[in-house]
């Protein structure tokens, strides 16, 4: 059976959301295959990503899974990840994945994967941080856990904050547009139809509305580059090194996170 329409993979099949992310990650460097449905590259790999899959599905160090961007669960990670075609398969440290550039053979895949995966900064693995995430793992070690679940609460209002603030942007520009679209058509509308100039003069209105909606498209996307960015300053800084440690101490129930690796 299937647990993707275009990806033949099992039902036991690891398949990261936002709910599972850290649970499934935390301590392991990740290989990660992200995927879109009509995709036709993504299904082609799938029998060889099985494979590795199955190879590293009991491993302490290494996980290896897909994420479904068509899914609201997944879209948000590969929202956060910045892609721009499918599959894309990222490897290395999960707060900092890199793209993996190599050939999509099961061969080739296991090869990289034996070569260059193991053992990353993590909760039972403080000796691989670097100096700053060390610090912070032994900073939220030793917090009580009360308050490491109402700083991960405040973080996370942040992060809804700023998403919040961000739709309100949009609302605002979107409202703009629906008056741009009206003052255009009124305009249109007031032209005689024997004026033997209203072809040039209705295309001069659409191209004014048209070069709004270039501006506002252009400012919607800065705006929303602003908000990730900060959204992801908040989780590399602290956010997702907070939630590891709560996991590995036994409350990840406080996280909002669902333990759960297999989601059909």
């Amino acid at each position: 059976s299937l647990v993707l329409s275009v990806f033949a993979i099992s039902v036991d099949c690891l398949k990261l959301t936002k709910a599972n992310w850290h649970a499934a990650v935390s301590g392991k460097t990740a290989f990660l295959a992200f995927i879109q449905p009509g995709c036709p590259y993504c299904f082609k790999m799938a029998p060889d990503w099985q494979r590795l899959m199955d190879d590293f599905k009991d491993s302490k160090s290494t996980v290896a899974a897909v994420v479904d961007c068509s899914t609201k669960e997944g879209d948000e990670i590969c929202k956060e990840q910045g892609l721009r075609g499918y599959p894309t398969i990222k490897h290395g440290d999960p707060d900092r994945l890199q793209v993996y550039h190599g050939a999509r053979s099961y061969d080739e895949l296991k090869a990289f994967a034996d070569d260059n995966l193991g053992p990353v900064c993590g909760p039972k693995t403080i000796e691989l941080c670097d100096s700053n995430r060390k610090k912070l793992y032994e900073q939220y070690s030793e917090m009580p856990v009360s308050n490491l679940q109402t700083l991960i609460a405040s973080n996370e209002e942040k992060i809804q904050d700023l998403r919040r603030n961000f739709a309100v942007f949009a609302g605002a520009w979107a409202r703009k547009d629906d008056g741009e679209v009206r003052k255009k058509n009124n305009s249109i509308e007031v032209i005689p139809k024997t004026d033997p100039n209203y072809a040039a003069i209705a295309e001069e209105y659409e191209m004014i509305y048209l070069d709004f909606v270039d501006t506002m498209t252009k400012k919607l996307a800065k705006e929303k580059r602003k908000i990730d960015d900060a959204v992801a300053l908040i989780e590399t800084s602290g956010l997702n090194i907070m939630k590891y440690v709560l996991l590995y101490r036994g409350t990840g129930d406080a996280t909002k996170t669902d333990n759960s690796n297999k989601e059909l």
